[in-house]
């Protein structure tokens, strides 16, 4: 892969620029690490933005128990398509809006304290450490999400790692890219002088001059994937955590192994120096840190510290663990707990120190970064821009709104004309999966892994009820046109039947014998259509209950009636979509060869769009199947597709934390 040569210095001559581009060429063409089979599946199943602006402002916060915030306006051009898709046009659909500034997976302090680094799905955002309210600077060029992300000492460049299999050294002055490296890496550090790079690949760790990516050393004698690296404050010694059960110190100028701390009683996830260099510290997956003299290799404490990360204060009176949803701060001498910082809603990826040792960044799979004063645990500054895996979106009736479901236990409100995230709604605990709104547009209905069903007030965010009974994750909610019943589908293998104005269970649809994943009512409200893992995609009379029909034999997972109700179509996990005549229940329509997430019909029947996870949303003649357009946008999964009433846009929803639109410009 050839790197791209930014300008280092404006007065270069462009001999100087000319010979820089060859020599950092040669060497990025070489890989720097052959992944074992298994890290490559761990890498592959770790994956399961972007070009319009997003909403950078304030957003409300609405708890399932408290009053509504009112959200910070933000004015933002308005995002419309100019006509409704159809066969004739979708040639010419495009995106034209991006709701969400992505998932979040790293963060990182400038060395002077004044901007983090956040990476995420879309890149590595720039924020002012002093007001996080304000917009962020965007650094695009990875195809994948970031996962680390680390300053140079000097502060005048970045480096950041991706699933991608590429790592990139920015120039944080220009915004280019001076290098990019090849591999797949869990860690990545600079040494103190910013001249080395310490990168772990799999179960080595190479040593590689900044400058132009020569490989210096490469370390070899841990037996499983490394999992974080650290120089020490001199410069002459790094140290690294193992899945192993081991952590090592290397001595950096020969690539020696100086010691190897193996009293560990389990896989080794992050190691720390002590600011004088005297100690390490390591913690492991038990929620044990341990403390070890640098002079001797001696263990000489070990605390049980509650998270599987470390790191130490500036001034090393302190470190801090985390894990789960929580920051655990302690005192470094005696191991008390100082402080427990709480309130993410999801499990705390990582956490860091300011440079002056006074503050505390947190970043969550809730996709909120947050401040807190290391003196008091006090919360100083949330950001609430960001967003967590989205596994469906849905319209309002009268197409203002869009609602999605979250990954982290959220729903998310947004205003569809401005891409404006107007609120924030929780209670669920755990992932939601599925969201509809009522046909007269005031209520939201979310379906979740907690096993239950939340409704939701639309104007206000203020939760209204919770709907209990399926025994277990419940998968898919949709209203009926008539706005009379909710269906809900589980995979406890129930299809309940809700009346909406008394909110009890009105019946059972019961016969599929594994996870029903989908449901989706008619037009006319008097059938209901469920797919399943059972192999099959049933008919229900709506009325009674009674079955009428079983279509298929592959593993459905989502079904969606045409228009006029005559026909159906079903995806299968067999990467298979099958449009049925429901007259004669004979298939009018197989298209094979992609793994879909979901298909819908346009609103006048004539398109059919699908998602799937290449991922890419694909709209095809509804009569032929033939692909009219193909919609790249997405870096990862797509689990959701489906047209605004107008039929003028289309929204998707992924695993990379945005929403997009797409239109006719």
């Amino acid at each position: 892969m050839k790197t791209i040569v930014a300008r280092w210095i404006d007065y270069w001559t462009l001999i100087a620029n000319l010979a820089v581009n060859i020599i950092k060429t040669m060497y990025s063409q070489k890989t720097l690490h052959r992944m074992s089979a298994g890290f490559l599946v761990m890498s592959v199943v770790a994956l399961f933005l972007a070009s319009s602006g997003a909403n950078d402002g304030a957003i409300a916060v609405v708890a399932a128990t408290a009053a509504t915030a009112t959200p910070t306006a933000i004015s933002t051009p308005a995002i419309t398509g100019s006509a409704a898709i159809t066969p004739a046009n979708a040639a010419q659909v495009a995106q034209v809006a991006r709701l969400g500034k992505g998932t979040i997976r790293a963060v990182a302090w400038s060395p002077d304290g004044k901007t983090l680094a956040v990476g995420g799905s879309l890149g590595v955002w720039l924020y002012d450490a002093a007001d996080l309210s304000r917009p962020g600077r965007l650094l695009e060029g990875h195809t994948d999400r970031i996962t680390s992300v680390a300053f140079s000492p000097d502060g005048k460049m970045l480096i950041s790692a991706s699933d991608d299999t590429t790592m990139r050294l920015w120039d944080l002055r220009s915004g280019e890219t001076l290098q990019t490296l090849t591999g797949l890496t869990l860690s990545l550090a600079f040494s103190p002088d910013g001249k080395l790079l310490a990168i772990a690949l799999g179960n080595e760790i190479e040593l590689r001059e900044v400058l132009f990516g020569r490989l210096v050393q490469r370390l070899i004698g841990h037996r499983d994937w490394v999992q974080s690296v650290t120089f020490s404050p001199d410069g002459k010694t790094l140290a690294s955590a193992s899945w192993d059960r081991t952590a090592r110190l290397w001595e950096v100028s020969s690539g020696k192994t100086l010691q190897i701390l193996d009293k560990h009683k389990a896989k080794v996830m992050s190691v720390a120096f002590s600011p004088d260099g005297q100690t390490l510290a390591s913690a492991t997956l038990d929620d044990t840190v341990r403390l070890w003299k640098m002079s001797s290799g001696e263990l000489f404490k070990t605390f049980t510290a509650y998270g599987r990360n470390v790191a130490f204060s500036p001034d090393g009176q302190t470190f801090i663990t985390w894990a789960d949803r929580k920051v655990w701060l302690w005192e470094a001498g005696d191991g008390a707990l100082l402080q427990t910082l709480s309130g993410h809603f999801g499990s705390v990826i990582q956490a860091a120190y300011s440079p002056n040792g006074q503050t505390l960044v947190s970043v969550a799979e809730d996709a909120m970064v947050r401040l807190w004063e290391v003196s008091s645990g006090r919360p100083l500054q949330i950001l609430n821009g960001h967003t967590s895996p989205a596994y469906q979106a849905a319209f309002s009736p009268d197409g203002k709104l869009l609602a999605s479901a979250s990954q982290d236990g959220a729903v998310r409100l947004w205003e569809a004309g401005s891409g404006t995230l107007l609120h924030i709604l929780r209670g669920h605990t755990d992932l939601v999966t599925s969201v509809a709104f009522s046909p007269d547009g005031k209520t939201l209905a979310s379906a979740s892994a907690d096993k239950t069903v939340r409704l939701w007030e639309v104007g206000s965010g203020k939760a209204l009820r919770t709907l209990k009974g399926h025994t277990d994750r419940v998968t898919s909610v949709v209203f009926s046109p008539n706005g009379k019943l909710l269906a809900s589908a589980s995979w406890d293998t129930k299809i309940r039947l809700w009346d909406t104005v008394n909110w009890q269970t009105l019946r059972f649809l019961s016969g599929h014998t594994d996870h029903v994943l989908d449901v989706a009512f008619s037009p006319d409200s008097k059938t209901l259509a469920s797919g399943s893992l059972d192999r099959t995609a049933r008919l229900w009379e709506v009325s009674s209950g009674r079955r009428l029909q079983t279509m298929g034999d592959q593993l459905t997972v989502k079904v969606a009636f045409s228009p006029d109700g005559k026909l159906l179509a079903t995806a299968a996990e067999e990467s298979i979509i099958t449009v049925w005549e429901l007259s004669s229940g004979k298939k009018t329509l197989t298209i094979v060869g992609e793994y879909i997430g979901k298909v819908t019909f346009s609103p006048d029947g004539k398109l059919l769009a699908t998602a799937s996870v290449d991922p890419q949303v694909r709209l095809r003649d509804a009569r032929s199947g033939a692909v009219l357009q193909v919609l790249v946008g997405h870096i990862q999964v797509v689990y959701s597709v489906v047209f605004s009433p107008d039929g003028t846009l289309i929204a998707t929803s992924g695993y990379d934390g945005t929403i997009r639109l797409w239109g006719i410009p």
